[in-house]
């Protein structure tokens, strides 16, 4: 727990009067508000709110955000990637300006919303999906369940279902990391974070963070907004209650589903305190479709707001690989198809992994190793295609 929250140990304490509510954010974007029918408590509209900002007749991105996160997360990818797409950063269900029903917290009902969401603003078009923690969990899901719906998935510091539980299962160190979830699905979860003054909450955030700027004082204004009181903290919480509640089934889901087939991108930190790094080169291999893992040494959890300006532009790369008559599209026969869903469970996969690696000498420069960037097969390890941009290993 500690390595999680580190700062609340001395904190908990300190309960305030709640927090005025969230009623709007700044910034250039457009905030919008889409009624999604029967899709709240006993049939009602769900009403989500998203920022919305670029040309309108630009490439789509949904930009999905984690715990305890809101849309304000992307204040800085959202306008750089609006310059030439149509960029909507969402609130999921609970969060920020939309609506919070009192159901509807599991990862496969919030998946059906981002659908819904997608339908009412971009019908019929094929989307870039980005997603960071939950809103990763999220991603995952509906990259496997509707691959006709994304021309790509990024998702940041959140591995693959199949991957979280390879990890959980046999690392200690991966069940330490995960112990505050205890405490937040407990009788004083809310109380926790609900009832900090604004000051112990922007510690809270920064942290984990490794550059200060990442989080202002503004920033936190915003998310004391968003989550200071119990009420507020309610729905949030309620995602950990329902994975904790359903964890057999959603097992089941997970063992069952079918492999992603949308071209994938993977970032991760490797000083993220929450969930191993190893996650997301494993994630790669439950992708049916070309899949990039890339570990910054560092970075923490927080990959967006450390270094917006460069998870922008790996992003922008990897996309210009993997569209028509980019290098990774061309290697379709290793991928395979994007849709539908393949019946088979570990097809071949096209497997990244970029470190960046801190020099071992003080003063040294880091410097960048791709280790390595093929198809496997799978058993992991047989090279059953040529190597890209990396010494081939033994």
């Amino acid at each position: 727990m500690r390595a999680l929250f580190p700062v609340l140990s001395v904190l908990t304490a300190c309960a305030v009067t709640p927090a005025p509510p969230l009623t709007s954010l700044p910034g250039p974007a457009q905030s919008i508000f889409v009624d999604l029918v029967g899709r709240g408590d006993d049939g009602a509209p769900l009403r989500l709110h998203a920022l919305a900002d670029g040309p309108e007749d630009g490439d789509v991105v949904i930009l999905l955000h984690g715990f305890p996160d809101f849309a304000w997360s992307w204040r800085e990818v959202l306008p750089p990637l609006a310059t030439d797409h149509r960029v909507y950063a969402l609130d999921l269900r609970g969060y920020g300006l939309s609506a919070a029903p009192e159901r509807g917290y599991d990862l496969f009902t919030v998946a059906a919303d981002v659908e819904a969401f997608v339908d009412a603003v971009a019908p019929g078009r094929a989307v870039h999906l980005v997603g960071h923690d939950w809103g990763a969990a999220v991603g995952w899901i509906t990259a496997a369940a509707s691959p006709g719906r994304w021309r790509t998935f990024t998702a940041m510091d959140m591995p693959h279902g199949k991957a979280w539980m390879e990890v959980y299962n046999r690392s200690a160190d991966q069940q330490r990391r995960s112990s505050y979830i205890g405490r937040l699905i407990g009788p004083d979860g809310r109380a926790w974070l609900g009832d900090l003054p604004v000051d112990a909450r922007a510690a809270v955030y920064r942290v984990n963070l490794m550059r200060p700027a990442g989080f202002t004082d503004a920033d936190a204004e915003h998310y004391h907004r968003a989550f200071g009181s119990r009420e507020r903290m309610r729905a949030p919480i309620a995602y950990f209650e329902e994975l904790v509640r359903k964890r057999g089934s959603m097992a089941r889901s997970m063992t069952s589903a079918p492999p992603v087939g949308v071209p994938t991108l993977v970032l991760w930190g490797e000083l993220d305190k929450y969930l191993r790094p190893e996650m997301a080169a494993l994630s790669c291999e439950h992708v049916a479709a070309a899949c990039e893992a890339e570990v910054w040494a560092d970075l923490g959890h927080w990959l967006h707001w450390d270094a917006p300006d460069r998870v922008v532009a790996r992003w922008r790369a990897f996309v210009a690989t993997v569209q028509p008559g980019g290098p990774l599209a061309a290697r379709a026969p290793c991928a395979g198809p994007l849709a539908p869903p393949l019946p088979v469970l570990h097809p071949p996969v096209l497997h990244r992994v970029q470190r960046e690696h801190r020099a071992a000498e003080v003063g040294a420069q880091p410097h960048v190793e791709v280790r390595h960037a093929r198809c496997l097969d799978v058993h992991r390890h047989a090279v059953v295609g040529e190597e890209v941009g990396a010494e081939r290993e033994e």
